[in-house]
């Protein structure tokens, strides 16, 4: 339900209570009714009542109720730490707690409880409502404070949209901002199956979580509910097992410059979320290999186990690599060997033949010493990826770029959030996974290098600087560095500006790039001059977003 400082509404606009709801005694009121009429159901999460500004305000959740702070009050390093939010969350609850504490019956009593009363509040108030053996639960969040709590921490809002990318619900109209979150709610439920969860990445683990509960009641599928053990990796750090591909050409030629009419950014569409859904990722237990035995492992098995693998990289210069690309992998180094953890992901782009983008090695030539594997393996994520991709491509359809945000900010939290230790409380840990997050980035990372490889091929044209899963090149006319394909993974043109005689800046800049820091200063130029984000869209940026600000996601 949709609560106005007017009238109470169904996401369909369906108007439910005709006059306003302007105590916590008649909004508790208003919902044992709809309890006993029609019931609110349960979508993935508890059924959810969303109070609108003006409704807080009625209620005693306004602003004059509750201060929202103000930064001019804290520091830098205080605003980077959290202190506003923690101050204003705790601000929040004391009102909370003092509307609500007279409508709340005693532990095992029939009535209202508040079932987190130990816990933080913030803005979304988990209720639950007994009499005899019936019990309902229902979020009731406080749309405004949602607007406060996550802004302070954050730009991204989940379903309430970001203020960076236009998408956020920021209308003066209140019945604007209730049609605007009813059509939310309303496409949420119907293409991803669930409601929204407190954040995006929180709503990419009740999709999971579904997928879950579907199949113990079938019997059918694969299962998780405990995370995959992760072992000691001699001080490797599991969250950035496998980095990210940051890289700049050293040096640009003259002809190229010459022969170009455009610079040109291609990406992977939705990369991650086309890798989590094609790889093997593992669960069950975890195996130790030691010594011969994880060699022995390796060479004997018809499919690499899912695992991490100790190995050492040969030195770049003894192997016969391309020049204008970067190294097979980010660790690798030109003038010695280098030993380090890595997921069966990368052992198997490093095997690839180098026109497939491999290092074109053999498993003796990586000298492994140690393995850790599961006894299990299987596309786990690949309901996962069908649903959202689905949602994707709706939204796409419909040319709705809040909408594909809003997909794209679910698989790209969720996606990002699996490999912190901290992301996830008692009854989430099964989502604690950082090894399949390092195996979706090494898989991501290789197909990127397939297609500098291919487009080499093809077109005798080399990368500039490639960030994450895009490539920026110099083009002559008429050459189409896509891919005629809708498929995620799939590389498609994030950005390009053409380059004439009359550029005189960004010509020169290019031809005078002596290091990849000029190198990068130039492109990031001749896109700013273009009127062009220079760092990428959100498609390149995926891990960079979706790892960011883990204390939000604890606090959630």
């Amino acid at each position: 339900m949709i609560v106005t400082s007017a009238k109470v509404l169904s996401p369909s606009g369906f108007v439910l209570v005709d006059k306003p709801v302007d105590s916590v005694d008649k909004l508790l009121k208003v919902l044992e009714w709809r309890q006993r009429q029609r019931p609110l159901t349960p979508a993935g999460l508890p059924a959810q009542v969303w109070v609108l500004d003006a409704a807080c305000v009625a209620l005693g959740w306004g602003p004059d109720d509750i201060d929202p702070g103000d930064e001019a009050d804290y520091s830098d390093e205080e605003l980077r730490q959290g202190r506003m939010r923690t101050d204003l969350i705790a601000r929040l609850d004391d009102a909370t707690r003092t509307l609500l504490t007279p409508h709340l019956a005693p532990d095992g009593r029939d009535g209202w409880h508040l079932y987190q009363p130990g816990t933080e509040i913030g803005h979304r108030l988990h209720l639950s409502h007994t009499v005899g053996r019936r019990k309902f639960m229902v979020d009731v969040i406080l749309e405004p404070w949602a607007m406060e709590t996550r802004r302070s921490g954050h730009d991204r809002l989940g379903i309430l949209g970001s203020e960076s990318d236009g998408t956020l619900i920021d209308f003066d109209d209140e019945m604007d901002t209730a049609r605007e979150m009813a059509r939310r709610l309303s496409w949420h439920v119907e293409h991803l199956g669930v409601l929204p969860g407190i954040t995006s990445a929180r709503t990419g683990a009740v999709i999971l979580d579904q997928i879950f509960r579907d199949r113990r009641k079938t019997g059918k599928g694969v299962v998780i509910d405990t995370p995959v053990a992760v072992p000691a990796l001699d001080g490797a750090d599991h969250e950035d097992l496998e980095p990210f591909l940051t890289w700049v050409r050293e040096w640009i030629e003259t002809e190229e410059i010459e022969n170009a009419d455009e610079l040109i950014t291609i990406d992977q569409r939705a990369s991650y979320l086309a890798s989590a859904g094609m790889i093997d990722l593992g669960y069950g237990d975890v195996v130790h290999h030691a010594g011969d035995n994880a060699d022995q492992l390796a060479h004997t098995s018809n499919k690499l186990p899912f695992g991490v693998w100790q190995v050492t990289l040969p030195a770049a210069d003894t192997l016969t690599l391309p020049t204008r690309l970067p190294l097979p992998h980010p660790h690798m180094r030109p003038d010695r060997p280098v030993t380090l953890w890595v997921t069966t992901e990368t052992i198997n782009s490093l095997c690839a033949p180098i026109a497939d983008g491999g290092a074109g090695l053999d498993l003796a030539d990586l000298a492994i010493a140690e393995a850790w594997t599961t006894t299990d393996q299987g596309v786990v994520l690949k309901r996962w990826k069908e649903i959202l991709t689905t949602a994707r491509k709706a939204a796409a359809e419909t040319a709705d770029p809040i909408l594909k945000a809003l997909v794209s900010d679910i698989y790209k939290g969720y996606l990002g959030r699996i490999a912190g230790d901290k992301n996830w409380d008692s009854h989430m840990r099964h989502h604690y996974q950082p090894i399949w997050a390092a195996a979706i980035k090494s898989h991501a990372r290789h197909r990127s290098r397939v297609k500098a490889m291919k487009i080499a091929a093809e077109h005798d044209l080399w990368p500039i600087m490639g960030l994450t899963d895009a490539w920026t090149y110099l083009v002559p006319a008429g050459i189409n560095l896509s891919d005629d394909s809708p498929n995620l993974g799939k590389f498609v043109v994030e950005k390009r500006r053409s380059i004439t005689a009359d550029d005189h800046q960004v010509m020169l800049d290019l031809l005078s790039a002596a290091s990849p820091g000029e190198v990068r200063r130039a492109v990031n130029n001749a896109y700013t001059t273009a009127g062009l984000a220079a760092d990428g869209d959100d498609e390149s940026s995926d891990p960079q977003d979706a790892a960011s600000d883990v204390s939000e996601e604890v606090a959630g």
